[in-house]
């Protein structure tokens, strides 16, 4: 389902909000659905993008994550580093339900060894989303995995994908896993047929969105089809109109909730099992609108202190064994790049590209050395990843400064960052010594250089040297440390007025 399609719907209830003036006044829940690394940063790296809008413009290896996602199922963008995981989101509601049934079998022999996340909030009251009783997105589910599982035995298979993990949503999953059992022939098949627990984790309203009329009267999640008040847990409102915003970004309540799921998958049976996150954040923007809103700051703490939690709490009555005990094992945020007028917690504004203080927190979060100790790392240049322009005009000698730029990464996978000096030799001269942040989860930085005072025509031989610094590790490959680059020749500006723009300059 193509996510961008709910936008204007949402636009329109601002712009009604607006007009009336009216702080109490409510909203239809609007939710936007919307994962470089090397394949060793995927396995070991927990943080995760969702992308709504083109990547154009934007390189997701200097940001630290090993997934992304962007609910387009077969369009896994080229421009991403192959070891960037992506993950393929298979829609069970009732429009897109057919088409996958008859498509299915086709799309898993052409992505093997793909991971499948059966389902869209199937849990939401609204119908832009999956919207479906318990009992039919297991049925759903059962029939969607049962292919995967004949016709690709590597691949992997994603069960729940509920909006948040309330006591109503872990009931209706209780519902569905029981259901599940009754098609597979028991609960070990059922079981058997899951391979990740998923799952969204929003902090937003539980209560009936819709009057009798179909008028639309509050905000958030909704409830579920199939809800019942006598038998299902009460639902955990959020009253905006009583100031409290703040419940949508508040860290106890995050904790809560988190623990509470990963109860209910030990009761299962199905503790060794992975739980990912595959969206979460602050939907409240922090722009555009005074009624619904959260600032960036109290976004970007809020990110951070589930960074906090989810890397560093460690339970292991309840948490993967194989993960050090922690709760979740991978989580995508919420988002790169979506309108920041439509919903909060966008790294980058689409219509600048310019960072916001939450992509600002995103990339530079670090996490304890409690949380996270120091594993050692394999810093490298990057090959052929050179790169030269102009920044001045010919002096009255004829001579040019230039800008060199060239690229660090780091083959083995941490969710911290790796600190490392980089040096630049035109020769055997050290033309400068830099530091640099390699991202989490083996990602590439980008090192500038300033170089002035050169002849145009000369031909230079530069060579690049990275060294993690000490408290980083000890680099565990030393053979890629160092590169000659290819000779180069310094091209003269052929604008008077202002420096020339990149030009190739690698001589064959």
């Amino acid at each position: 389902m193509n996510p961008m399609k709910k936008i204007p719907l949402f636009l329109s209830l601002l712009i009604l909000i607006a007009v009336l003036a009216f702080p109490t006044g409510s909203i239809e829940a609007y939710r936007q659905t919307v994962s470089t690394a090397s394949t060793a940063a995927s396995a070991s790296c927990h943080f995760g993008i969702n992308v709504v809008k083109p990547l154009t413009g934007f390189d997701l290896s200097t940001l630290g994550v090993g997934n992304y996602m962007d609910w387009w199922l077969e369009n896994r963008d080229s421009t991403v580093p192959a070891g960037i995981d992506y993950y393929r989101v298979l829609s069970a509601n009732d429009l897109d339900y057919p088409t996958f049934t008859k498509k299915l079998p086709t799309l898993v022999t052409k992505y093997p060894g793909s991971t499948w996340i059966i389902g869209n909030e199937p849990d939401s009251e609204v119908t832009y989303q999956d919207h479906l009783s318990a009992e039919t997105y297991a049925q759903r589910f059962f029939e969607f995995a049962s292919v995967i599982r004949q016709k690709d035995p590597t691949a992997k298979i994603g069960f729940g994908q509920i909006m948040m993990p309330t006591p109503i949503r872990i009931h209706y999953l209780t519902l569905a896993m029981n259901r599940l059992a009754e098609l597979a022939g028991g609960m070990a098949q059922a079981h058997a047929l899951i391979d990740i627990y998923t799952i969204h984790a929003y902090i937003m309203n539980e209560t009936e969105l819709y009057g009798p009329d179909g008028s639309s009267i509050s905000w958030g999640a909704g409830l579920p089809i199939g809800y019942d008040p006598t038998s299902w847990p009460a639902p955990e409102s959020i009253r905006t109109d009583l100031g409290e915003t703040y419940k949508t970004y508040d860290i106890n309540i995050f904790k809560s909730r988190l623990m509470s799921l990963r109860q209910w998958i030990v009761d299962q049976g199905e503790q060794k099992k992975p739980l990912w996150i595959t969206e979460f954040g602050v939907l409240f923007p922090s722009v555009g609108n005074p009624y619904f809103y959260a600032s960036d700051a109290d976004t970007a703490n809020f990110m951070a202190q589930t960074y906090d939690f989810m890397l560093g709490y460690k339970d292991p009555q309840l948490g993967l064994a194989t993960d050090d005990n922690r709760l979740v094992q991978k989580w995508t945020w919420f988002s790169l790049n979506l309108t920041r007028t439509t919903y909060g917690g966008s790294l980058f504004d689409p219509s600048t590209q310019m960072m916001t203080a939450v992509g600002q927190e995103f990339i530079q979060y670090n996490p304890s050395i409690d949380a996270v100790p120091v594993i050692n790392p394999d810093v490298y240049v990057v090959p052929a990843s050179l790169e030269l322009k102009s920044i001045s005009t010919p002096s009255t000698t004829g001579q040019v400064s230039y800008q060199v730029t060239l690229k660090v990464s780091n083959n083995i996978s941490s969710d911290r960052h790796t600190t490392a000096t980089v040096d630049l030799y035109d020769g055997a001269t050290l033309i400068g010594s830099n530091q640099v942040d390699l991202p989490r989860c083996g990602g590439t930085a980008q090192v500038t250089f300033i170089i002035k005072n050169l002849v145009p025509g000369e031909v230079h031989n530069f060579t690049a040297q990275a060294d993690p610094l000490p408290g980083n590790g000890s680099d565990t490959n030393l053979g890629n440390n160092r590169i000659a680059f290819a000779p180069i020749a310094l091209l003269t500006p052929t604008n008077s007025q202002m420096p020339a723009a990149y030009f190739p300059i690698v001589l064959k």
